[in-house]
């Protein structure tokens, strides 16, 4: 850790920031113990970002100015995190620091999050097109009986491998039957 990233420590209900890193460095405090509501926020321009502080007693308070959009980001997330872990370091005598630069979510974490929505999304999709197909789906009558078609259909003759074929090549080939005009048979068995 550097000493020039932020930091946000609450101690005793004071809650202490520094942004060392900021256009003009800076350093605050503030007693939670005086306001009901604090809220933390980035107010952002084309290359200007400001740290906001709004209470529930004045008008919003710009705690630190940033020219870079992610090292202001990075100053909120410290001072959200210690914010919110205060619940657990409201005792007396102790006192909670926050230093992060990461997103909040571990790789492991994102991963799996990614993992299970898109097996969610599947599941979905499965049960949606289940249901469709039983009570949507237009559905064709079954018919025991075969069709026309399937009757009249020719089913291949399995070949006797004992007795001799000739080779396909060698068969005469017959011209396709002129339609009206009759053929004799010595034409059709190629005798």
């Amino acid at each position: 850790m550097t000493s020039s990233s932020p930091t946000a420590t609450l101690r005793q209900g004071i809650l202490t920031l520094s942004f060392p890193d900021a256009a003009a460095p800076t350093l605050w405090q503030l007693a939670l113990s005086d306001f009901s509501l604090v809220g933390f926020a980035l107010r952002s321009t084309d290359k200007h970002h400001e740290l906001v502080m709004t209470t529930d007693a004045d008008t919003p308070r710009v705690l630190a100015h940033y020219t870079d959009a992610l090292t202001a980001q990075q100053a909120l997330r410290v001072v959200l995190s210690t914010i919110q872990g205060r619940a657990g370091c409201s005792q007396a005598g102790t006192s909670c620091t926050a230093h992060t630069a990461s997103s909040g979510c571990s790789w492991f974490r994102c991963i799996l999050r990614w993992v299970l929505r898109l097996v969610l999304l599947a599941l979905l999709l499965w049960i949606g097109f289940t249901l469709w197909r039983i009570f949507g789906a237009p559905m064709e009558p079954i018919s025991l009986e075969p069709t026309r078609e399937q009757s009249q259909q020719v089913t291949p003759q399995p070949i006797d491998p004992t007795v001799a074929q000739p080779p396909i090549s060698a068969q005469p080939r017959v011209a396709p039957p002129q339609t009206g005009v009759p053929l004799s048979a010595d034409d059709v068995l190629g005798e």
